[in-house]
């Protein structure tokens, strides 16, 4: 099966080929679709400006050295921390939200 990931501008687009069975989608591939999606939403309720930092910097990584890399890496690190998004939620975590993989407070 080949798996082709495109990128245009924000949104990323992943297509299953599986041309020797007409793309037709078998139960064991439709649960791991269901699995991802599930996972995509739990993933988006992290905080947008650290998630979408982390993000950014896997798609940039693969042009850059690793020397380069990583100080990409630090300096949209430094802005999350910047944006006051890391001390908001390092707040909220002492009152009990987010641990166990939760954003409820328990």
């Amino acid at each position: 099966m080949l798996v082709v990931v495109e990128k245009e501008g924000p949104v990323t687009t992943i297509m299953i080929n599986r041309p020797e069975v007409r793309n037709a989608v078998d139960r064991p591939t439709a649960e791991a679709l269901a699995e991802a999606e599930a996972l995509a939403g739990q993933i988006a309720r992290f905080p947008q400006t650290c998630l979408l930092s982390d993000r950014r910097s896997t798609y940039e990584q693969w042009e850059l050295s690793i020397h380069a890399a990583l100080r990409n890496e630090f300096g949209l690190g430094l802005r999350t921390i910047e944006s006051g998004e890391t001390l908001e939620g390092a707040g909220r975590f002492s009152s009990g939200e987010g641990r166990h993989g939760t954003f409820n407070k328990e």
